[in-house]
């Protein structure tokens, strides 16, 4: 543990909670806790300094001037993907809850959150999250990875120095590449990487106090699917070449866990790839096919652009 040299990060982890308010007390053993994956959490409260820069007679600003500016939480979250975090954060992704293991993106900001942060030496709780940006996908021969990019109103103030008592983190297996099957048009395809990326384009939103009254929307969210696999005639006449607007792919990426039962499917039903030809050097020559996920009017989910079908059962 921490010693005079400082912190280590081998021994950080996060929890989750919901309550509202969030603080520190809420968590407790029955509290879902996950290791982090190798990225770690960049998660932090950021507060700069605002001071006047006009004229006083010297070259330096007076301290006495310098006020508090605004607070904001943000910062990714690096997990392994396994079922009972798609089942707990798929929600807050979409801002819709999930029925009959069915979600896909609503109108509404996705709901709180709140995430207890151990740094070795300190347990930082961080309160009223929303997940701006997420990120999943994998490579050949490595575990499936999320990336959960938060925005949040507050961290509370004093750090904690005890982790909750017997609070461990899950052990269950992460989805791995080679569950993976990528179908384009119900034809399977082998690719060696992907990545599906979801920016909900939210904002905070201040008015009378230094803290964030909540998250906006600032644009319209934007999804979309990057696709590396071998260059061949097929792959670009039926796959690159084929969604060139009007037209449009319906893509399914579906992981089967080992343990019976669980699966995540994830479909974009108008996928459009812009051409885009690969360049040539030294090994394989590889397609890197990534398109923007579009609404489809008249198709599944209310035409939706992503559909997240999470078949799980955590216990």
């Amino acid at each position: 543990m921490a010693t005079a040299c400082g912190s280590s990060s081998v021994f950080s982890r996060i929890a989750y909670d919901a309550v509202d308010p969030g603080a520190y007390e809420n968590f407790t053993s029955a509290s879902p806790a996950f290791p982090l994956s190798d990225g770690g959490c960049s998660l932090g409260l950021k507060q700069p300094h605002v001071n006047n820069s006009g004229m006083n007679g010297f070259t330096a600003q007076g301290s006495e001037q310098t006020r508090p500016g605004l607070k904001i939480v943000d910062g990714d979250i690096n997990l392994l993907a396994t079922p009972d975090l798609l089942t707990l954060f798929l929600p807050h992704v979409t801002g819709r809850a999930l029925a009959s293991n069915v979600t896909y993106p609503d109108s509404v900001v996705p709901g709180y959150f709140h995430i207890l942060l151990h740094r070795d030496s300190s347990i930082y709780t961080y309160t009223d999250l929303v997940v701006n940006r997420f990120s999943i996908g994998s490579a050949a021969g490595q575990p499936v990875k999320m990336v959960l990019g938060c925005m949040g109103r507050d961290r509370e103030t004093t750090p904690s120095t005890t982790w909750p008592s017997n609070l461990l983190p899950s052990n269950k297996a992460p989805y791995m590449h080679q569950d993976c099957v990528i179908t384009i048009g119900g034809t399977a395809y082998k690719f060696r990487s992907w990545q599906l990326d979801v920016d909900n384009r939210l904002e905070p939103q201040y008015f009378d106090e230094v803290k964030a009254c909540g998250f906006q929307r600032s644009d319209m969210a934007t999804t979309t699917l990057k696709l590396v696999g071998p260059h061949t005639q097929s792959t670009v006449t039926s796959i690159m070449q084929a969604a060139t607007p009007p037209a449009a792919l319906d893509v399914v990426i579906t992981l089967t866990h080992p343990t019976a039962g669980m699966s995540l499917i994830i479909r974009t039903q108008a996928l459009q790839i812009p051409v885009n030809d690969p360049p040539v050097g030294k090994g394989v020559i590889m397609l890197d096919l990534t398109g923007v996920a579009r609404r489809k009017d008249g198709g599944a989910s209310s035409g939706s652009e992503i559909i997240f079908t999470n078949d799980s059962v955590p216990s």
